[in-house]
């Protein structure tokens, strides 16, 4: 046969881009998924709005003043003040951010607004705690098991003003309680109390906690920060699903700390009154014997008034007297505090008692380290490495404090012998006076040491009482706890994510599975790789019931895409040749073959004489689409002698379809179809008929075809839509370059309707690239099937 100039020599070359059209076209196609995901994130996202119980911010703000009063450190007992009233010193903020959340604190927090008992109303979907609304306020009195309690849950139902029910988690077992009268529960003893006003006809859940875990909570959900350093304002914030609850806790906590602290200042200053209360008492004993003996001795000798005798000489021994009875003071209080320090325990020691300055800033870091040491043994064994550290440091400071007591009571000893030495020189110059005037002024200036002495420890004495009845908040509160609003769920950024994740999941998903998808699709897929080989027609999927055949007058875009497939292929023939041989094979098994063999014989019999050939001989098909019988085209082969008309048969479709079927299967169908035979079939049929149609085997698979590509006119290279790999494409171009260049058109078939809309609306201009919306069945399809792309 003469080989046809080819009809793709007149079509333009594709350069392999990326076409933007194409590429997102492969996501509106399939828009509905998008706006399914859409929709189905938003209502989600809706759903977990309107069941998501909101949790609120609180916060509060308080000021805390370090500030310290300093001692003057002057040598005298006019100069020692504020024993006993300063307080505690303060603290860095670090320290007492601290000590705000510190267990003893949050634990007395949780006690005084009964953190540790819920009430909670069971609703559809979720449990609302009830606070302010509760009908019942509870209170565990004592429990039994502190260490190993987790917590217990009852049922709770008022019977009236003066009963309750409590039953079990299930309902049952209900007994009766009397409100505001402590019972034992096993777990430990509880009390509940009615609330007026408030009123529940079912039961509610009433839970019982250990405050010890609700402590240990607060201390995580609390948080307390010094934002800006150069202040002294802290803030306080606490999240939680009731406002009201969480600005309770904040106010409480404040209260709890203040109330903490105004303890500690009473310690101390308990403690320095118990001091002054053992000085007086011993300094009015001794007071009273300098009396005594002052009176024997004025009795005994007669002395009435003793200063009119000696006022010149007295005068220097006057001022004399004055600075020793300044020394001796100050050395009494030394030694009194060096007793106290060189004592086994440790104990708080006096402050601001008119001890040199440098024992003074020792003694006050001791008690701010032995408080400090106190504190934490609340919460820690003797054994802790911070109690260890705090002994030790105690100890140095011990030591320190003792060293600089003992130097200052040097230094006092020395100044009071130099002044002992210049009242010596004044008895000496006073030697013309009687004896008893000497004994006399020595009782005399040991009396005014001991009454001075007294008056002042009087007067702390009650400066301490007044310290203890008037108490001093530790922090200030600038603004008490208030909630700023919702900060979980945050609504917007949910149905923003909701929106997101709505658009982009699908999109992800297509994206991959685009990515991963080696099938061919549409002719785009084809004509993107294949250089030389046209595509002639796209066959569209046969929708499910309908026959996979064409009939007489048939306008279903089926039976169009092979009228196009004829109009597209009669390039190829030449004008002169009588008989056209239209051979058909693909490269995999599947692919409809037969199919398309069978329905184009059918349209080319319309109105011509046409011969279908069988020439799968190793797995025949035709037998799915008509009724054969007899011999066929193995058998014709195989027989020298026989004669082609002998084994042509009639086609019940269509009286100009006739048709030799493959036969029995051959061991040796190469052969058969190699040899001299299928020549005078072909040249028989030449003579008879107006067209020829081979069904041939598949080439990637078995040697058969390419034994007839030779008499073909055009070999339609079948690809099945989302069947067929891509690879497929550059073994069609082989076949194309080794064995029928020229003559070889690709047909897709089965396609789906949407890649049959993608293909026309995206085409390039192919004046077989029409599509079929204009077909009668295309116009029985429900709008719905339109709308969403469906067959």
């Amino acid at each position: 046969m003469e080989t046809l100039q080819p009809i793709q020599s007149s079509l333009p070359q594709r350069a392999k881009k990326l076409n933007i059209k194409k590429e997102i076209f492969k996501y509106v196609r399939v828009w509905y998924w998008f706006v399914l995901s859409f929709v189905l994130f938003a209502i989600a996202a809706k759903i977990y709005l309107r069941y998501t119980t909101p949790i609120y911010s609180s916060q509060a703000s308080v000021y805390f003043n370090n500030s310290t009063k300093k001692s003057t450190g002057v040598i005298g007992l006019n100069d020692l003040q504020n024993m006993g009233t300063g307080g505690i010193a303060k603290n860095p903020i670090s320290d007492e951010i601290a000590l705000m959340k510190s267990k003893p604190i949050l634990r007395k927090v949780v006690k005084k607004l009964n953190l540790d008992v819920t009430f909670v109303q069971e609703a559809k979907i979720k449990k609302i705690e009830l606070y302010e609304l509760s009908p019942f306020r509870g209170e565990i009195i004592a429990l039994k098991d502190e260490k190993n309690f987790g917590g217990a849950s009852y049922k709770i139902k008022a019977l009236d003003n003066k009963r309750f029910l409590l039953a079990n988690l299930e309902g049952k077992n209900p007994k009766s309680y009397y409100f505001d009268v402590p019972y034992d529960l096993g777990f430990g003893i509880v009390k509940i109390s009615k609330v007026e006003g408030i009123n529940y006809q079912d039961y509610i859940n009433v839970n019982f906690f250990n405050y010890k875990n609700i402590a240990a909570g607060l201390e995580g959900a609390i948080t307390v920060t010094n934002l800006n350093t150069d202040t002294n304002i802290m803030d306080l914030f606490y999240r939680g699903e009731i406002p009201q609850k969480s600005e309770d806790i904040l106010n409480e906590l404040i209260k709890q700390y203040n109330l903490d602290a105004d303890n500690d200042k009473k310690l101390e200053a308990r403690n320095s009154a118990a001091f002054i209360n053992e000085r007086l008492q011993l300094i009015t004993s001794e007071l009273s014997n300098i009396e005594g003996k002052k009176t024997n001795y004025k009795r005994s000798n007669q002395i009435f008034d003793i200063e009119t005798q000696a006022q010149s000489s007295i005068k220097g021994l006057d001022e004399g007297t004055q600075k020793t009875l300044e020394l001796a003071s100050q050395l009494e209080m030394v030694n009194a505090v060096l007793r106290m320090v060189n004592a086994p325990n440790d104990q708080l020691l006096p402050t601001n008692i008119g001890v040199p300055n440098a024992a003074e800033g020792l003694i006050t870091q001791y008690n701010e380290l032995l408080l400090l040491k106190n504190k934490t043994l609340r919460q820690a064994t003797p054994a802790n490495p911070m109690i260890v550290q705090f002994n030790k440091d105690l100890s140095q400071l011990k030591s320190l404090i003792r060293e600089s007591l003992n130097k200052s009571k040097e230094v006092i000893s020395t100044n009071l012998g130099y002044q002992q030495g210049k009242i010596s020189k004044y008895k000496q110059e006073m030697s013309m006076f009687p004896e008893q005037e000497n004994f006399f002024k020595n009782i005399d200036r040991q009396q005014k040491i001991k009454e001075a002495l007294y008056l002042y420890l009087l007067q702390k004495n009650e400066e301490i009482s007044m310290a203890l009845a008037v108490t001093t908040p530790k922090v200030k509160t600038l603004n008490p706890a208030y909630t700023t609003g919702v900060v979980s769920p945050n609504a917007s950024k949910i149905m923003l994510y909701a929106y997101a994740l709505g658009l982009l999941l699908p999109l992800l998903f297509f994206f991959v599975k685009n990515a991963l998808d080696t099938y061919i699709h549409t002719k785009e897929d084809i004509l993107d790789s294949v250089k030389d080989i046209p595509v002639v027609a796209e066959i569209p999927n046969i929708p499910k019931g309908a026959e996979n055949i064409i009939g007489k007058n048939d306008l279903s875009a089926f039976a169009e895409s092979f009228r196009i497939l004829y109009s597209n292929i009669k390039y190829f023939f030449n004008k002169n040749e009588k008989c056209p041989v239209i051979l058909i094979s693909s490269s995999i098994k599947g692919e409809g073959k037969t199919t398309i063999s069978v329905n184009t014989a059918l349209t080319l019999a319309q109105s011509k004489k046409v011969l279908l050939v069988g020439a799968d001989i190793r797995n025949p098909q035709l037998k799915r689409f008509m009724h054969l019988k007899g011999e066929g085209l193995s058998e014709f082969l195989s027989n020298y002698a026989a004669q082609p008309e002998r084994f042509i048969s009639e086609s019940a479709i269509n009286p100009n379809l006739k048709l030799i079927h493959s036969g029995a299967i051959a061991p040796n169908p190469n052969e058969l179809l190699e040899s001299e035979k299928f020549a005078d079939l072909l040249d028989y049929a030449q003579q008879h008929f107006d067209y020829v149609v081979i069904d041939s085997a598949p080439m990637l698979m078995v040697g058969d075809t390419y034994n007839l590509i030779k008499y073909s006119d055009v070999l339609l290279f079948l690809m099945r839509s989302e069947y067929t790999d891509k690879e497929m494409i550059g073994f069609a171009n082989q076949v194309s370059k080794d064995h029928s260049k020229g003559k070889m058109a690709i047909v897709l078939n089965d396609v789906s309707y949407l890649n049959l809309t993608y293909s026309n609306k995206y085409g390039y201009g192919y004046k077989y690239g029409y599509g079929y919306s204009y077909t009668a069945d295309h116009d029985k399809k429900p709008w719905w099937k339109k709308l969403f792309f469906l067959k």
